[in-house]
């Protein structure tokens, strides 16, 4: 094997051409060429074993220096790279053929096959190359491979390497990889020092299941840091995102995307100024501009999180969500886009086609229509307003259940209701409230309370009135059991009771007591006719007493089947007494004192009051009737059976108060 050594570089199996421009006799020039390589070829062969030994030694040497060199300047940033003092020139390890071209330039070599050189920690490999020995730089041409370090390999079709810079500029189908990292390009040029790649156009890089492209990309080894700059786009199994600029880490799989970013997953797209994404993790955040839309419902807001596996995204600042049914304003939304879950926390408004929602803290089920709050909230659809601190409602089925301090307002019908628990049914326009129940009404001034176990309203499809033949709607309530009410000139207590809104008539069953004025009436069954807000008529039936207050200790007394009663200025006129009728009145003297009591039955009898007094009463059948002087009325004749005097049990003003909800 034929080795030749130029400079300090050994070369096996070379030929050397030397060209001379002036002989003086061929025979002799021939001769001597002979000579001398027959001697250069015996000079070369007792170098060989020598020339190998001193490339050994050379390489371990330098190992050892670049070993002390590196332990003495640790690589601690982007722009800090090794750099080897004593390798400031380039090696030629090894190459099949050498062509130097003495004429053209002594220190040009032609390099064919299998070409291998290095400088520092840096390997070259090349089908061909020109080494120019003076310069220190390299072109290389062919399946060229760069390693440098354990990581580092880059391939070319085409290199300019300048081994004084250490820079290496490749071209045509580029190629870099850094452990699980690969990069390709057009165009690449690499420091050797910072370990700095900048890679043009085109540029494509795998990381892991990370698919990006950009028109140009910069990666530092050192940190595993790569800048893509121009029409970015990053892929991975959960992703797609695009921006203008990008910042990826390969050891964190952190990535910082600025600019127009679009980031969509199986059901998303994110727009944002600027967005982190950890592509392990699927978790990210945005600034600025955050646009997020899922098929119809659109979310925007200044900051957000993302997180994939959850397929979540909170929103902070400024958030507006808009879909067809709903537009929603609030401080942070925590939005789950498989399930369209919406959680508030802060003040929130919904705005619907109905109406608004008001709430401080909850959830919203985009998807099923629901609204479900943890805090004081307030729903105002169709005239109507209720407020609670907790309120589930069901928009698709027009149901819902409140609770804690909730209060329903009626617009139309300028009633509240408060109450502990309520529950509301759109379809037929009825709420049912229940626990701590209080309903308040306004009445030209005066105000209507009503308080019961239970209160529920009703609307009824219209009907035919059976005297003018009109249509007439109905609309009330019921309450049920426990039932009391107050208004300053009509005090009830009953069971149970309909009070009809369309013709202002209150029904009180069992055990019902009404007082007005001084005047109190019971029977089975109660109906109290109001006009203008005020009472008008009464109708009492079965067991129907009424009784006037004479005196604390004193009253006149009315019993009879049924009783008919008017009223005129919210004062009771007059009264028809039907079947069995009785009445105990109290005769008085123009002077103002009592002379007597009259007591009579007869069938039936009409009582006329005075300013809210017995004035006369008219037997309208045959009476049976015994007057007791006032100092001989027997004490078991003042009264008429089952009458009791029940002041006690009469509704006061104070029983109605609320603390403001």
């Amino acid at each position: 094997m034929l080795r030749l050594s130029i400079g300090r570089s050994p070369i096996k199996e070379s030929v050397l051409t030397f060209y001379s421009t002036r002989l003086s006799c061929i025979g002799i020039g021939v001769l001597l060429f002979i000579v001398m390589l027959l001697s250069s070829n015996g000079a070369l062969l007792a170098q060989e074993d020598s020339g190998q030994k001193e490339k050994r030694g050379l390489r371990k040497g330098r190992a050892a220096k670049k070993a002390k060199l590196l332990e003495a300047n640790p690589q601690d940033g982007e722009d800090k790279g090794e750099r080897d003092e004593n390798d400031t020139e380039i090696h030629i390890i090894h190459s099949d053929r050498l062509v130097v071209n003495r004429l053209e330039d002594d220190s040009k070599q032609r390099l064919i096959g299998d070409v291998e050189i290095e400088q520092g920690n840096m390997r070259l490999l090349c089908d061909s190359a020109r080494f120019y020995q003076r310069k220190n730089n390299v072109e290389a041409f062919g399946n060229i491979v760069i390693e440098q370090g354990d990581s580092v390999t880059i391939k070319a079709d085409k290199l300019y390497y300048d081994g004084n810079s250490r820079e290496a500029t490749l071209y045509g189908n580029v190629y870099l990889t850094d452990k699980e990292s690969e990069i390709e390009a057009d165009t690449l040029i690499y420091d050797l020092i910072t370990k700095r790649a900048i890679l043009v156009p085109d540029v494509r890089m795998k990381d892991g299941t990370s698919r990006v492209r950009s028109d140009s990309l910069t990666y530092f080894v050192n940190t595993k840091t790569a800048y893509l700059n121009g029409n970015v786009e990053m892929t991975d199994d959960e992703v797609f995102a695009q921006s203008d600029s990008l910042r990826y880490n390969v050891n964190t799989t952190d990535a910082e995307l600025y600019g127009n970013v679009q980031f969509k997953d199986d059901a998303n797209e994110l727009e944002a100024d600027q967005m982190s994404y950890n592509v392990n993790d699927q978790k990210g955040n945005y600034r600025g501009n955050g646009r997020l839309k899922n098929e119809d419902t659109t979310i925007t807001s200044e900051r957000g999180d993302y997180f994939g596996d959850t397929k979540t995204v909170t929103f902070e600042e400024n958030v507006h969500l808009v879909s067809p049914q709903y537009d929603m304003k609030t401080d942070q939304l925590v939005y789950n886009t498989e399930t369209e879950l919406a959680n508030m926390n802060g003040p929130t408004e919904i705005v619907t086609e109905d109406g608004t929602i008001v709430i401080q803290s909850g959830s919203y089920d985009l998807k099923n229509d629901r609204l479900i709050t943890d805090k004081r909230a307030t729903v105002n659809e169709g005239g109507n307003t209720l407020t609670a601190d907790n309120l589930n409602y069901d928009k698709n089925t027009g149901e819902g259940f409140a609770s804690g301090k909730v209060v329903w307002y009626d617009e139309e019908r300028d009633l509240t209701i408060y109450s502990e628990e309520l529950r509301l049914f759109e379809e037929d326009e009825r709420v049912i409230a229940y626990e701590e129940v209080l309903l308040t009404k306004e009445l030209d001034g005066d105000t209507l309370y009503l308080i019961a176990d239970t209160l529920t309203t009703f609307a009824q499809a219209a009907e035919r009135d059976s005297i003018t033949g009109a249509l007439v709607e109905k609309e009330g309530l019921y309450a049920y059991h426990n039932v009391r009410i107050y208004k300053s000139d009509m005090q009830g207590i009953c069971d149970s009771l309909v009070y009809d809104l369309t013709d202002s008539t209150f029904q009180m069953y069992q055990d019902p007591i009404l007082w007005v004025e001084q005047h109190q009436l019971e029977a089975d069954t109660l109906l109290l006719y109001t006009e203008n807000n005020s009472p008008s008529k009464i109708e009492m039936r079965h067991n129907a007493f009424l009784g006037t207050a004479v005196t604390p200790t004193v009253f006149d007394q009315v019993k009879g089947r049924y009783v008919f009663g008017d009223f005129l200025r919210n004062k009771i006129s007059s009264l028809l007494v039907e079947g069995n009728a009785e009445s105990i009145y109290y005769a008085q003297e123009n002077d103002g004192s009592y002379s007597g009591m009259n007591r009579s039955i007869s069938g039936r009898i009409k009582v006329v009051f005075s300013e809210g007094q017995v004035d006369n009463i008219r037997f309208l059948d045959q009476p049976i009737a015994t007057f007791y002087p006032i100092d001989q009325i027997p004490p078991q004749q003042a009264t008429i059976k089952g009458f009791r005097w029940k002041t006690e049990e009469r509704p006061q003003l104070s029983q109605f108060i609320r603390p403001i909800q």
